[in-house]
């Protein structure tokens, strides 16, 4: 498979995810009015993220991860498949997050930035981006990379 295709298909299935949990959040990120659990655990507290744990975000991303497990129903299971599969996930979430940003009519680019009152989650950037961002989207291409 080309990695341009697999790029735009990651992209693709990133910008209608980002638009699904659009209608599902609305104007408030972050899970922050939606009726699900929320938890400050020993990370966010060591850390100092004001980004607590939603039950929302847990078991989504949970249904992510198991449904991109099926297809070793179909086929054997391998490393590298797994890797795609987990670079994929890695990927279409940092993209994901991205695209909400830029669909969601209650934020867009001008409020994508540090320190900015409406985006009280993300509270660690590097170089203009969320540090995470830094970290899951290399790592998201690199199993991809190597597993494909």
């Amino acid at each position: 498979m080309s990695i341009f295709l697999f790029s735009l298909y990651t992209v693709a299935v990133a910008a209608v995810f980002a638009l699904l949990e659009i209608q599902i959040e609305g104007p408030d990120g972050w899970a922050a009015k939606l009726p699900t659990w929320k938890h400050v655990g020993w990370l966010q507290k060591k850390f100092g993220s004001k980004k607590h744990l939603t039950g929302y975000h847990f078991y989504l991303n949970i249904f992510i991860f198991l449904i991109l497990q099926i297809v070793f129903f179909f086929i054997p299971l391998s490393w590298k498949k797994e890797a795609v599969l987990i670079g994929f996930w890695f990927s279409f979430l940092t993209i994901e997050d991205f695209l909400w940003f830029i669909f969601n009519p209650h934020f867009g680019l001008k409020t994508f930035r540090a320190g900015h009152p409406q985006l009280w989650w993300h509270t660690h950037w590097f170089l203009g981006l969320p540090a995470f961002y830094w970290l899951t989207l290399p790592i998201g291409i690199i199993l991809i990379g190597w597993g494909l």
